[in-house]
């Protein structure tokens, strides 16, 4: 025993040794870097050994990184992109395919599948994962899309736009596995704290018109701050998206995080100050933005969740209600002129100009009816059924762009996907029991927003709003475990202490 004892110590001192002479054999060589790369390594090393002593709970901390990093999903370096020989306008449309970039949150996503990994192979602490019915949806979109290539005129952009959705995927199998109850908190508080530097980026932007192409700026060299005939002198904000109307749905999206946790029946009343005040911040960001279909989208949405809460009961809902309609009159004198000028000074020739390009997209579905014309591949089509007079830009509906590029399978499983995550969503709310209702309708109102935007807003597929989309649907299927899980507890009888 003793003899065994001595050479694991031995064993463990020879691989320190190796492991050490590797490591100044690696430093050695850093030296003929740029100073910028040492320093990026150098931080990487001191973060890496410093979450070592959390090694336990690392996944947490890197599962709510992952969270944080959603603003962040537009700052790519892209791959493959640069030397593609196509027109100017058609690579910036591809960035709402989807390209092979990498980006912080794939880099995060990455050490929690590696994390995930060790614990299955080495500490034994986890299990191979299983698929789940509920990924089969995920799964035949991602198989529409590999039938989109086949027949597409540029299979590197349908390639592009798979690796686009698969890395997507990820983040959504992975998120679904491993969100916990324990997590709830840290993912309110990661939106709170979303929400208020991405406003004050965007307050910031529309008031200097400074900062408007920090996403563009990743190598694109396109600014995303396009005129609006009647409304040139306005800056629209964008925040840390590719575009105006990507930073009004992501802050629609956001909205109801604030919202639902303010009328949350749990929450203490100093606190539901905060969460008003919040949400009062995130709708003058989505105001900010001055996209149409963002305002209609984030107030459905918002209307509806403010009804579930009537439906439950919570008639208490009523007094701040009135105080949040109070606080809008007070500031109707800023907000009101911005909307009538949106509405009325842009003109109505934008929405026509924009119904112009149904017949098109729907040309190119028809003919292309089943598998659709390919990922990434709209403005291609564009050449050939485009007609004279229509702008050439992607179709200004989910519906039909979905339609058109990977047809009636694609279109099938890509709506699956949003409305299989309502009704889980809506099964939970309907049952209203704290907190997972809570979080249900929270995301089932970030849901509807994007669901309702896409139906007028090609930019359903924007880094940043695509990447909270598809943490929508990976917390829809963490909730309806965890709901599950929860109403399989013992029930305690009603006159039992607590």
């Amino acid at each position: 025993m003793a003899q065994s004892s001595m050479l694991s110590r031995l064993k463990w001192f020879v691989i320190t040794v190796l492991a050490g002479m590797l490591v100044a054999f690696v430093a050695y060589h850093l030296w003929s870097l740029k100073t910028q790369h040492i320093v990026v390594i150098v931080v990487a090393v001191v973060l890496a050994s410093f979450s070592m002593m959390f090694l336990r709970r690392y996944s947490d901390f890197l599962l709510v990184g992952l969270l944080c990093s959603i603003p962040l999903a537009a700052f790519t370096k892209s791959f493959f992109f640069n030397s593609w020989d196509h027109d100017a306008r058609a690579k910036g449309v591809m960035r709402f395919s989807g390209v092979v970039s990498v980006a912080l949150p794939d880099i995060i996503l990455l050490g929690l599948y590696f994390l995930w990994a060790f614990n299955i192979a080495v500490m034994r602490t986890s299990k191979f994962p299983r698929l789940h019915r509920y990924d089969v949806l995920p799964l035949l979109l991602i198989a529409a899309y590999i039938f989109s290539i086949l027949g597409s005129p540029e299979p590197k952009a349908a390639v592009f736009g798979l690796y686009f959705l698969t890395h997507h995927f990820l983040i959504y199998f992975y998120l679904s596995r491993h969100i916990e109850l324990r997590h709830f908190p840290w993912i309110v508080i990661v939106f709170l704290f979303t929400i208020l530097p991405e406003a004050v980026l965007g307050m910031f932007q529309y008031v200097s018109g400074k900062w408007l192409t920090l996403a563009w700026s990743r190598g694109v060299g396109e600014s995303s701050q396009y005129v609006v005939p009647g409304i040139e002198h306005i800056k629209r904000a964008v925040g840390t998206t590719f575009d105006s109307h990507s930073f009004g749905i992501y802050m629609a999206m956001l909205a109801p995080f604030p919202l639902v946790v303010a009328f949350a029946r749990s929450t203490r009343p100093q606190y539901r100050v905060l969460w008003g005040g919040v949400f009062v911040i995130a709708m003058v960001a989505v105001v900010l933005s001055f996209s149409r279909s963002a305002w209609l989208s984030a107030a459905i949405s918002l209307t509806l969740i403010w009804a579930v809460h009537l439906m439950w009961g919570q008639r208490e809902v009523l007094p701040p209600t009135m105080l949040l309609m109070l606080l809008m009159l007070i500031l109707s004198p800023w907000w009101v002129p911005l909307i009538i000028e949106r509405f009325v000074s842009a003109g109505p020739e934008l929405l026509t100009s924009r119904f112009d390009q149904f017949p098109v997209a729907w040309a190119i579905w028809k003919d292309h009816f089943f598998f659709g014309y390919g990922v990434g591949n709209y403005m291609e089509a564009l050449h050939d059924y485009n007609k004279p007079g229509v702008i050439e830009l992607p179709v200004h509906n989910v519906f039909l762009w979905v339609a058109a590029e990977t047809g009636l399978f694609g279109v099938i499983t890509f709506f699956g996907v949003i409305f299989a995550a309502l009704m889980r969503l809506w099964r939970i709310i309907r049952r209203h029991s704290e907190p997972t209702s809570v979080l249900a309708l929270a995301v089932f109102g970030a849901l509807i927003a994007y669901l309702l935007d896409g139906f007028t807003d090609p930019l359903f597929r924007e880094p940043v709003v695509y990447m909270m989309y598809w943490v929508c649907i990976a917390m829809s299927v963490a909730i309806s475990r965890i709901d599950e899980r929860l109403q399989e507890l013992p029930k305690a009888p009603p006159n039992s202490p607590r």
